[in-house]
């Protein structure tokens, strides 16, 4: 579709601008409540609340990678060779899982993703070691979905882990390619090049049941002809899903696109992948016609059922809490070694927390208002007039069959997701975050004005 430069600043007019520092990582609002407005938590009231849960998903985060990339904001690692302490982290993820395995002992786990990191950098035995782990502790429904992440290095270099993922159980692989460009993979210190990944995936298309590709658009120096040569080789290999992220650290200095280009493309890249026969989802995803979506994006990202993960940095959703564990690797360890729960910090949601979080989440996919409430009255209204000038610009709409709101995965909506998901988060939260983020001078002059405007007061 065409976005001209009039109605891109006549969003910048309505406070909708694309956001390169947001509140809550690299896709700019990946939980709610976001990460960065978490405090300190006590593991108590939330292992009590966790017992009452029947049915979870489950995340297990291994913070191991071959090479450190610049785009990445989590909890990460490079190995360093077969005498890195992959093995003790794995002793300390299963001394966790016992840890909470009692709360748990009345759930069903209906999926699970392994994540990180990489999770194929492990060997063969402690892969399997580390699905074995779960199933030992924790009762599987026999249709649960597991899905493990993945590079191209890691399949390349070792085809044989394919067969063991078959092995395990495992029906979903999400392969970090990020872009087919060789200059682009050399500009980010990748050591593949596209042919090898190309015929990599070629045959893990063929051998698993559905395999994500994440690409990303952004990238420092990536061209026009370096997307185009991107949705090339997506036409070529028909994968059942692929992920089109934005690249929003600025880690280095680099020429990227001023904010105008980057909403341009978003909606050109969304065009193309429809012209291929893909369907737009939330998340920045693309199915292709045939085959089935799965819920691993509102699974990790909203509050509507229940995420319970393991490992540095995981976080996770049980009834009343949203927490995280020690983001440090080394600290996670000595915590759990040391028997005692490695929550670090959470939130208690309150009923603006339950309402904002559908909202923040369930926009993505179409989500009703709340009736009104007194207790709630100044967050609905700022809702509703936010509401009101997202359906103006075309980038939600209300569907009065359904009573739901819902981002134009079809209009220009699809370009400013996480942008209109950040839009619910209560401002309390957004005021908590970005003082936090201020610079340190702040407090220094801060602190100066006060005594200033106390001194003047005491002249008076």
């Amino acid at each position: 579709m065409e976005f001209t430069r009039a109605a891109f600043e006549a969003l910048k007019s309505e406070g909708i601008r694309r956001a390169w520092d947001g509140i809550g990582g690299s896709h700019t609002l990946v939980t709610y409540p976001p990460l960065d407005a978490l405090e300190p938590i006590s593991s108590a009231p939330v292992l009590s609340n966790m017992a009452g849960v029947r049915s979870v998903n489950l995340y297990v985060h291994l913070p191991f990678c071959e090479m450190s990339c610049a785009f990445c904001p989590y909890e990460t690692q490079v190995m360093s060779g077969p005498h890195s302490n992959v093995d003790s982290y794995l002793d300390a993820l299963a001394r966790e899982m016992d840890l909470a395995a009692p709360a748990l002992r009345d759930a069903r786990v209906q999926s699970l993703y392994v994540g990180g990191g990489t999770a194929t950098v492990l060997s063969e035995g402690q892969l399997r070691r580390v699905i074995e782990e779960l199933r030992k502790r924790f009762a599987f429904s026999p249709d649960a979905l597991i899905c493990v992440e993945t590079s191209p290095n890691a399949l390349i270099q070792e085809p044989q882990k394919l067969a063991l993922l078959k092995q395990l159980g495992v029906k979903r692989v999400s392969v970090g390619v990020q872009t087919f460009s060789e200059m682009a993979l050399q500009r980010e210190g990748r050591t593949h090049g596209p042919g090898e990944t190309l015929r990599m995936l070629d045959s893990l298309i063929r051998d698993v049941e559905t395999v994500n590709i994440d690409l990303m658009q952004d990238m420092a120096g990536q061209t026009d002809e370096d997307l185009e040569d991107d949705i090339e080789q997506i036409a070529e290999l028909k994968p059942a899903q692929v992920t089109w992220y934005i690249e929003r650290l600025r880690k280095w200095q680099g020429e990227f696109p001023d904010d105008y280009r980057s909403v341009s493309r978003r909606l050109w890249l969304r065009d193309r992948m429809m012209s291929l026969g893909y369907h737009p989802r939330p998340g920045g995803r693309f199915v292709l016609a045939g085959h089935d979506d799965d819920s691993f994006k509102s699974i990790r990202c909203g509050l509507s059922s229940h995420l319970v993960g393991f490992g540095s940095s995981a976080y996770s959703h049980v009834p009343g809490y949203f927490y995280r564990n020690t983001v440090d690797t080394a600290s996670y360890m000595d915590t759990v070694f040391q028997g005692n729960i490695p929550i670090a910090t959470g939130a208690r949601l309150r009923k603006v927390d339950v309402v904002a979080g559908g909202l923040a989440s369930g926009i993505r996919w179409g989500v009703e208002l709340p009736p009104p409430d007194s207790e709630l009255s100044e967050y609905l209204a700022t809702t509703n007039r936010r509401l009101e000038a997202l359906m103006r610009h075309d980038l939600v709409r209300y569907d009065p069959s359904t009573k739901q709101y819902g981002i134009t995965l079809d209009g220009p909506g699809w370009a400013y997701e996480e942008e209109i998901c950040s839009l619910f988060v209560p401002q309390d939260i957004v005021d908590q975050i970005r003082s936090r983020k201020r610079p340190w001078w702040f407090a220094v002059t801060a602190m100066w004005v006060a005594h200033s405007v106390e001194a003047l007061s005491l002249l008076i």
